[in-house]
């Protein structure tokens, strides 16, 4: 290059002046290549150095003047541009030492290798963080709020490396990536299974996106994995779930697909949060109510379930009802555990935690060997967890206490003290105390 000849005429004449003083052509041309190698590499790292101070001190003044929202504030905060200037600085060095000693000799070919590869490294780094920096960027419009932009990113970086491999195949051997592309063709299986993770993660995410399923800071229960809490990060071989306890739980995005979860996110944009708990009463202590019984009901009843249980309300038509009070086959007369259920129901409904416009319900389940589930179906409007908990909490502290006015008994299986009581309380039967004196007495000693 003619921009380069004083280096060339610079060169010529201080080779001659070694070869008059006794040096062979080889050791000149040796000496000569080995210090203008030292000194474009010291050259170029004063030049970088300079270049990355400038750098800094030009995306101060810009970045404070930019808009934040601005593609190119993000390239400044990610130093694409310094990855550039080094490239440059690469290909002038490297042009003037080919246009010195050209293009033939062992240690000038290792030379210009280094120098591709040198280029090649930094144009590939200039790439990723282009990269990176537009993930930044998408990251403010809302419209992108719900899309993999991580997975996407990943994705784009690993395509990025494979390509700058392959070029670093070719500067390397000086053959065809075409070739590199035959022996990999035939090694595709191999690649298959190493990249198995890899590829499943990133279909993963692609449909994770596209059906909107998940997205960074939802709410997600994962059991198999016991994972439970907010979604930090959606890359292409894990996502990492941020726990109630504040540990981290890596789970495999494809696991989001092939596998169950619970997504919260519909129940926080709802208008409350279910509770849904049950307590077990006794069935022996589930009765008929007499009509003498009434007024003492009405009396602990607060909210109304008078009116259900005034004697007026009972219908005496019936001949059989006449005669006996306690019969069952007039379906008005109440029962201690339908008072105790409806109360409930009037009780979750007057409080006002509680969102009446959804589902508000006390209900019978299947009876089972630890009495009969009375089940609470309502939801909260509070969706905070300690604050849903403390309401759950409240409701079932009255409920448990309001059980004994109705007379009936929750099922609680019976502990050590439990049986200690029992035997304390109970006495011995004087045909007992015979019978184990008559033992004592046979006795040998």
């Amino acid at each position: 290059m003619k921009q380069f000849d004083f280096a060339k005429e610079f060169v010529d004449k201080n080779f001659n002046y070694l070869l008059e003083h006794g040096f062979s052509e080889n050791m000149a041309k040796f000496i000569f290549v080995t210090i203008t190698i030292i000194v474009l590499v010291l050259v170029g790292w004063l030049l970088n150095l300079l270049i990355d101070k400038f750098s800094i001190w030009l995306a101060n003044r810009a970045t404070s003047k930019l808009n934040k929202a601005q593609l190119i504030t993000y390239i400044i905060k990610w130093k694409a541009g310094t990855k550039l200037t080094r490239i440059m600085v690469a290909y002038i060095a490297k042009n003037l030492f080919i246009s010195v000693y050209g293009t033939e000799g062992p240690i000038i070919h290792i030379f210009i290798v280094v120098m591709d590869l040198y280029m090649l490294y930094y144009f590939v780094s200039f790439i990723s963080r282009l990269v990176y920096a537009t993930r930044d960027w998408a990251f403010l419009k809302p419209e992108m709020h719900n899309k993999p932009l991580d997975s996407i990113a990943q994705i784009a970086n690993i395509l990025n490396y494979f390509i700058g491999v392959f070029v670093a195949y070719s500067i390397i051997t000086g053959n065809s990536v075409n070739q590199l592309l035959t022996v990999l063709g035939a090694a595709s299986a191999v690649l298959i299974l190493v990249f198995k993770d890899t590829i499943l993660g990133f279909v993963g995410s692609i449909q994770l996106s596209s059906h909107d399923m998940v997205k960074v800071g939802d709410w997600v229960s994962i059991e198999n994995y016991d994972a439970n809490g907010t979604v930090l990060e959606i890359g292409v071989t894990a996502v990492k779930i941020q726990n109630f306890d504040r540990t981290i739980t890596s789970v495999p995005t494809s696991v989001l697909v092939s596998d169950s979860f619970i997504n919260w996110k519909g129940m926080q944009e709802s208008g409350g949060r279910r509770i849904k708990r049950s307590l077990y009463i006794k069935q022996s202590s589930i009765r008929f109510l007499r009509e003498d019984e009434l007024e003492h009901f009405i009396n602990i009843n607060p909210l109304e379930i008078s009116n259900e249980i005034k004697p007026e309300k009972l219908d005496n038509s019936d001949a059989d009802l006449k005669k006996d009070k306690t019969l069952t086959g007039d379906k008005k007369i109440k029962t201690n555990f339908g008072l105790f259920r409806k109360y409930a129901q009037d009780y979750i409904k007057s409080l006002s935690v509680i969102n009446n416009d959804m589902i508000v319900m006390v209900r019978h389940l299947q009876p089972t060997d630890k009495g009969i589930p009375l089940e609470v179906y309502a939801f909260s409007k509070a969706k905070i967890w300690v604050e849903y908990e403390n309401i759950m909490a409240d409701i079932f502290d009255h409920l448990i206490a309001s059980v004994s006015f109705f007379e009936l008994e929750i099922f609680e299986l019976p502990s050590g003290g439990d049986y200690k009581f029992y035997a304390e309380e109970t006495e011995e039967t004087p045909k007992a105390i015979k019978r184990k004196k008559k033992k004592s007495n046979d006795l040998p000693f």
